[in-house]
């Protein structure tokens, strides 16, 4: 498989003439009526607005992260713009307290079993878990109870697509990296990692049990009680 080659859309991830479904997106039918509600709530452009903007927001925070992270394994240094100047002094402090290697950056991992793909933000070796790879994934927004069922996830798909380097680098733990939006002088010093539960089997097969829901519509009801009334309206 040629991963040089890849499209993106909001569904797929299109690697040569392979479509595969990005990873977190049956979590759609989870927080469907959530957004749906916060949408009444603010109206629709409002909420676009808002979305749009913490959508960028956190895709800087993303790309400042991992160019100090691409610092650890010999890359040159890149330009922080002024106003994500403390997120990059907040995370080079964690990096270099923390991590004794960087293994991974936006790592495309692949599931040709499943039919999946996702992006898998860092892979690192701590220093208290020098044993193996811990993997981590930065959150700019609230951190939510999915995010260790996605962690999973990209721990399992990393496994299928590279044997070798999970063979050298074991992987160890999971971690959220939550880097808020707005960061003061005093969180630089107090930020530190969410290790995710030790049972990623546990997360993985509840993840299996959304995909299901998520690829035969007639279950999506049990996550969003506004499919059940609108097929009644309907009815």
């Amino acid at each position: 498989m040629n991963v040089t080659d890849v499209q993106t859309t909001s569904d797929v991830y299109i690697i040569g003439e392979e479509r595969f479904v990005r990873l977190t997106k049956p979590f759609q039918a989870v927080q469907a009526h959530a957004l749906d509600v916060w949408k009444a709530k603010i109206g629709e452009e409002v909420a676009k607005i808002i979305a749009d903007k913490a959508a960028k927001t956190g895709t800087k925070i993303h790309a400042v992260c991992q160019g100090i992270a691409a610092e650890c394994m010999g890359e040159k240094a890149t330009a922080i713009p002024k106003k994500y100047q403390k997120h990059g002094d907040l995370f080079r402090r964690w990096l270099d307290k923390n991590v004794l290697e960087v293994v991974l950056i936006e790592k495309l991992v692949v599931s040709k079993t499943l039919l999946l793909a996702g992006r898998l933000d860092l892979g690192y070796v701590l220093k208290s878990r020098p044993d193996g790879l811990t993997i981590g994934d930065i959150k700019t927004g609230r951190v939510k109870p999915i995010a260790d069922i996605q962690m999973a996830g990209y721990w399992k798909l990393l496994e299928e697509c590279e044997p070798k380097l999970v063979e050298k680098y074991p992987i160890v733990g999971r971690q959220i990296l939550p880097v808020p939006r707005k960061v003061e002088t005093k969180d630089v010093e107090k930020f530190q990692a969410i290790d995710c539960p030790d049972d990623a089997d546990a997360d993985w097969e509840i993840y299996l049990c959304m995909l299901k829901t998520w690829r035969y519509p007639k279950l999506q009801s049990m996550f969003n009680p506004e499919l059940k009334k609108a097929k009644k309206k309907k009815e």
